[in-house]
């Protein structure tokens, strides 16, 4: 296994995990997760529908059978853990780290997708120019 693979599928790996862990704790805390949503003005609906749309994301990026949906899901996660980031630093709870590494891992996990598999990636950027 060459490098880009190895780095690749170790990222991929460590995003997957801290976004399923993120899943199971908003379903298994919900009442602890909905006062934190409150607390900082947001609705707690949204609680189960990031739960879904995290789910679709990781199926979209380990099938790699749509670009387009694969794409959205790598730039969904990304915001999501820079928006998670920032609602821990506003909260000042000290909770913030695993968001962190998670917004790194998707970007490593992405960029090296493309060094990984250039036959998809090229489909994206060329519909894109």
């Amino acid at each position: 296994m060459n490098a880009f693979k190895f780095t690749y599928w170790i990222a991929t790996v460590v995003m997957a995990i801290l976004i399923i862990s993120s899943i199971f704790l908003n379903i298994f805390k919900y009442e602890g997760v909905s006062i934190f949503y409150e607390s900082l003005g947001f609705p707690i609906w949204l609680i189960y529908i990031s739960c879904m749309l995290k789910v679709v994301g990781l199926i979209a990026i380990f099938s790699r059978k749509s670009d387009m949906i694969k794409e959205w899901s790598y730039a969904g996660f990304f915001f999501i853990a820079i928006m998670a980031f920032s609602a821990h630093q506003i909260a000042q709870d000290g909770n913030g780290e695993f968001a962190l590494i998670a917004a790194i891992a998707v970007m490593v996990s992405r960029i090296f997708e493309e060094k990984v598999y250039p036959e998809k990636s090229d489909h994206v950027t060329t519909a894109m120019a």
